[in-house]
């Protein structure tokens, strides 16, 4: 295999050593304008009481939501994926939190979609051992957890087993294992409903929450929205068209974890339409995996391509966040 990162592709923006402080410092300083103006609120209205307690604490909000956006991109770099390690990729997430004022304090939306990353990370550890039963089960027990606690993962439930599946480790026994993953939290509630009825009371305000979400009929793209949109496709539709048409990612076992990444970030998007409510959420979800795109295609253009490309993409995600100021 020819690699694709010759001589002249290391003196692109891609691959100099300052753009990963240069990126560190533009996305403080867009989460610092966000803390000046007071832009944003929390969009993931918890019922009573944790929606009250948080309010309390409104403050602190978007620091713990910045350190969780952090912790996370630094998880989603450290997976084996790209054929060499991208220095920036997390900082480069953390400039896109930073340009979307409106989902800044967002904690509560940050923690599942550091929780979303774990998962992915469970998920690769299938590829280490010849029998994945026990890893599937460990998987899927966590994720119908969350489920429980958090119903929007239900949505990621059943492509779980798609990866799996790519690689030969789904057989009889391993759905199994996973089925009965999913069980077993449900076993465990059905268990803590009879001993403790009147705890249950806590999940009606979930129920409620999640009634109203379903029954939002359409997206409400406004002009930030719009922006965000369209500076996230610029990104991820010429990715995944040059991972698709190209042999770029040669090892198999990581071209196929790409190719599930890039299943899960079409089914987000997918999603988010299908289900205006969450639409926003599941844009959070997506960051990480768009900043995996980013790592992957800017390094592999040539030198010249690579400079306007990455740029002109820098440039609309600056523009993201003058649109956010601008609204307000």
């Amino acid at each position: 295999m020819v690699s694709t990162y010759n001589y002249s592709q290391r003196q692109s923006i891609a691959n100099s050593k300052y753009i990963a402080p240069l990126l560190f410092i533009c996305s403080l300083l867009l989460w610092g304008a966000g803390a000046l103006f007071d832009i944003g609120t929390a969009l993931f209205e918890l019922p009573q009481p944790a929606g009250a307690w948080l309010a309390k604490w409104e403050i602190l909000l978007r620091p713990v939501a910045l350190a969780i956006y952090g912790a996370a991109a630094f998880l989603m770099s450290s997976y084996l994926i790209l054929e060499r390690r991208v220095t920036w990729q997390p900082f480069i997430m953390l400039l896109f939190t930073g340009a979307c004022f409106n989902i800044q304090p967002d904690a509560v939306s940050a923690f599942t979609m550091l929780a979303f990353i774990v998962i992915i990370g469970l998920l690769f550890r299938c590829d280490e051992a010849s029998d994945a039963r026990r890893q599937l089960f460990t998987l899927f027990v966590g994720a119908t957890a969350l489920a429980i606690l958090f119903p929007q993962f239900t949505v990621i439930l059943l492509p779980l087993l798609i990866y799996p599946a790519m690689s030969g480790k789904l057989g009889g026994r391993s759905f199994m294992a996973a089925l009965l993953g999913v069980v077993t939290p449900v076993w465990l509630l059905g268990g803590f409903a009879f001993l403790f009825p009147g705890m249950m009371t806590l999940f009606d305000g979930y129920k409620e929450y999640i009634t109203g979400e379903l029954q939002i009929s359409k997206v409400e793209v406004t002009l930030p929205m719009l922006a965000t949109l369209a500076a996230e496709l610029v990104i991820t539709v010429p990715a995944i068209a040059h991972f698709m048409l190209t042999t770029s990612i040669g090892r198999v076992r990581l071209r196929r974890r790409m190719l599930f990444c890039v299943i899960l970030d079409i089914l987000l998007w997918g999603a988010g339409w299908w289900c205006p409510g969450l639409f926003k959420l599941f844009l959070i979800w997506r960051m990480p995996l768009l900043s995996l795109l980013a790592a992957y295609i800017f390094p592999v253009l040539p030198q010249k391509t690579s400079n306007i490309y990455m740029s002109a993409a820098l440039l609309m995600w600056l523009a993201v966040a003058i649109i956010g100021l601008w609204i307000g």
